[in-house]
């Protein structure tokens, strides 16, 4: 990662961008739980579906929320449609593949635990240095009470967010 980070742990961090389908995604829906948000742009797509899937096959993690953050700044609006479509189809696939593993969890149940947001100005991504160029996918984690507890990427960035998820249920 080569930009210039300035999310700080122990800070508030809210985030309100456009969701899939024009619906906006914000951190304070997720308020009053320790949150996981992944960010991801083209090379780290299939890194960030393995780290949700991961996340989801845990028994520590299956049940958090996770939102997903596409990094989308300098593609063109043109191509808005066809992102949105590609999103919602892995995002389906994702769902269908949370449900099969936890049979007990209701379509609705499923669906609050999945988020996707669309970062066309890299408002979420360059608080974290992250961008078009990034190799390696990013997830960070908020406690209950919307606070940045630390961020992970890089090898065994799904170890790192269980320990920070760990680290905001003591908050």
């Amino acid at each position: 990662m080569t930009g210039l980070i300035t999310a700080v742990a122990g800070e508030q961090l809210t985030f309100d961008v456009e969701g899939l389908w024009g619906s906006p995604c914000s951190s304070t829906d997720y308020l009053g739980t320790p949150l996981v948000v992944v960010l991801g742009n083209r090379t780290t797509r299939e890194e960030g579906t393995a780290l949700v899937d991961a996340l989801r096959d845990d028994s520590r993690t299956a049940r958090l929320p996770i939102v997903q953050v596409a990094y989308l700044k300098g593609v063109p609006r043109v191509f808005k449609s066809m992102i949105t479509r590609e999103a919602a189809r892995d995002l389906g696939e994702q769902i269908d593949r949370a449900a099969a593993a936890h049979p007990d969890l209701s379509e609705r149940q499923l669906q609050l635990l999945f988020g996707f947001a669309l970062d066309w100005r890299a408002e979420v991504a360059a608080r974290f240095g992250f961008h078009s160029k990034s190799k390696r996918v990013l997830a960070f984690v908020l406690d209950g009470r919307g606070r940045l507890v630390g961020q992970a990427e890089g090898d065994d960035v799904r170890d790192h967010v269980i320990a920070l998820i760990g680290r905001a249920g003591a908050r």
